[in-house]
């Protein structure tokens, strides 16, 4: 921080962040009016087939909005890449200084912020797991779900030419992304040779995460073909070929991932 160039850089990264309040006001904004919606629509979920549902459901929802709400930063990233060139070249700050500043800032501020702003307005409304370590992991892995959505965005806009390129080439990485997530596709019905994109997935890490977290040990009450009886709701984490002793290997991977993209957008 003694540093002038890397206390120059952060103050005028943070002052270019305040002279765009728009960007903020519109994450915080959105976010509480989806939570709102979300926690309407799929309030007090009960423990049943129809539940289950839900679940599944709210949570595929929720990480699809968060990852395509990073698609909003991009403008505003491409937009300064002219003022940070200039200074950039006439040694005002470094490279390393503006990147990590940015990274931080975007990071808390677009990312994280919002993602716990939705949460607490959705989750207890929804009724999901209330034990503080069920809590814990949802918020963790939603924030970390958004960070790591909101670094895959700053690598394509990074090399970019234009802010409609980047949107366009940030949605199919993300619709991509989207199919191989286990939801809309099980993993056990891929040919071989597209089941391993899966591991390159965020949806595939953060859904395994949320919805083993939510679904795992939970007593479900299956009513369907005569049958009524209660089973336990690891049968239908079979189904998708979850495991609960996957999840700290995905919130690893997740962790990774979101890594590695920042410094592969430092490096380009």
């Amino acid at each position: 921080i003694a540093d002038p160039l890397w206390s120059r850089g952060l103050g005028d990264v943070y002052k270019r962040q305040l002279r765009h309040p728009a960007l903020l006001k519109l994450h915080l904004v959105v976010s509480i009016l989806v939570g709102a919606a979300t926690a309407l629509i799929f309030q007090n979920v009960p423990n049943d087939l129809a539940g289950i549902q839900n679940r599944a459901g709210c949570i595929f929802f929720t990480l699809t909005f968060f990852a395509f709400g990073s698609l909003t930063s991009i403008d505003l990233f491409i937009s300064e890449r002219a003022v940070f060139t200039r200074e950039t070249q006439g040694g005002y700050y470094r490279v390393g200084t503006y990147f990590f500043a940015k990274a931080v800032l975007d990071g808390l501020l677009l990312r994280v912020l919002p993602a716990v702003l939705y949460s607490v307005i959705m989750y207890w409304a929804i009724g999901l797991r209330n034990t503080p370590s069920h809590v814990c992991v949802f918020f963790a892995t939603l924030a970390l779900f958004n960070l790591a959505a909101g670094a895959l965005s700053m690598v394509i806009a990074t090399v970019s030419p234009t802010a409609g390129f980047a949107s366009l080439a940030t949605i199919v990485a993300l619709l991509v992304g989207l199919l191989f997530g286990g939801f809309l596709a099980n993993a056990d019905a891929l040919p071989p040779w597209l089941s391993w994109m899966q591991y390159c997935s965020i949806f595939f890490y953060g859904f395994e995460v949320l919805f083993t977290n939510e679904i795992s040990g939970l007593v479900v009450n299956f009513d369907a073909a005569g049958l009524n009886v209660n089973v336990k709701g690891d049968l239908f984490l079979d189904t998708f070929n979850f495991s609960p002793d996957d999840l700290s290997r995905d919130i690893i991977a997740l962790f990774a991932i979101y890594v590695c993209l920042l410094i592969l957008a430092y490096l380009l």
